[in-house]
């Protein structure tokens, strides 16, 4: 007795295997990179140890997405595995000689802090699926660590605005986050009660940055030049609540979120640069 399922031809499972995991959500490539590149190049120029922090938060990404694979594959796939593997030891040897070679020990709690987030959210159902947003926002303010152990790795000092340098990009993807969330509520007579409730939060959380931003200026967390940075943002969250209409797509959106992310990275560096 024969199957009647088609045989894969061997070049399609070679290429298949050695595709690496990629995260299925986009959007989370920019919670890893703004934090990392503010702390590559916003305090100091980019030194071995930073590049090696920097390199071992992208091994750790794709680790996670491997694993998420392979637990997500029916049957199980054995290359998530071997790439989970692969990962792993790319991390391992990018991480170790920052903190065993140049001492920078305030690196392990801080990667504690990096990992609580992600691995919370993955553990407790509750913030996944029931609370996504609160789950997102727990994440975010995990991942913006990275911000200080990049800079920190690349100087060898944990001074205040090191410190705190994961304050400016928790700040503006935290409000990503309430924008996308708003951009993409269907505008549906169902959905009018959905859509009121995230136009609401999108527009809390905009007039609180503010508040939130001058409070960190006064208490020396961040240089005051570097709220101009949140000016594009502001305007634009502005614009859509103005506009009151979804996306028209969420490609394009996700496009445009892309553009503004990276836009606001290049003016916070330069203003933190400028402000050094």
């Amino acid at each position: 007795m024969t199957s009647d399922v088609p045989a894969v031809p061997l070049h399609t499972a070679v290429r298949r295997a050695l595709r690496p995991p990629l995260p299925k959500e986009h959007g989370t490539w920019a919670w890893l990179l703004l934090p990392a590149l503010i702390g590559l190049l916003a305090i100091g120029w980019p030194s071995a140890p930073a590049w090696l922090v920097f390199g071992s938060a992208v091994f750790g990404f794709l680790l996670r997405a491997a694993m998420d694979g392979w637990r997500a594959s029916q049957p199980r796939r054995h290359q998530y595995l071997v790439w989970a593997v692969v990962f792993g030891i790319g991390l391992h040897l990018m991480i170790v000689p920052p903190v065993t070679h140049w001492h920078r020990w305030v690196l392990l709690p801080l990667g504690a802090g990096i990992g609580i987030g992600p691995l919370s959210v993955q553990t407790v159902r509750w913030l996944r699926i029931q609370r996504r947003v609160l789950g997102e926002a727990v994440v975010v303010a995990s991942l913006s660590l990275l911000a200080p152990a990049v800079a920190y790795a690349g100087t060898g000092e944990f001074d205040r605005w090191t410190g705190f340098l994961w304050l400016p990009a928790a700040l503006y993807l935290w409000g990503s986050i309430t924008f996308v969330r708003m951009s993409l509520a269907p505008d549906t007579s169902r959905a009018t009660r959905m859509r009121q409730e995230r136009r609401r939060t999108a527009a809390l959380y905009h007039a609180g940055l503010p508040v939130a931003l001058a409070a960190s200026v006064a208490g020396g967390a961040i240089p005051a030049l570097v709220t101009l940075a949140y000016i594009p943002m502001m305007a634009k969250a502005a614009y859509a609540l103005w506009c009151n209409a979804p996306a028209d797509s969420v490609q394009k959106l996700g496009i445009w979120e892309a553009i503004h992310a990276a836009a606001f990275a290049a003016l916070l560096i330069t203003l933190y640069r400028l402000a050094g």
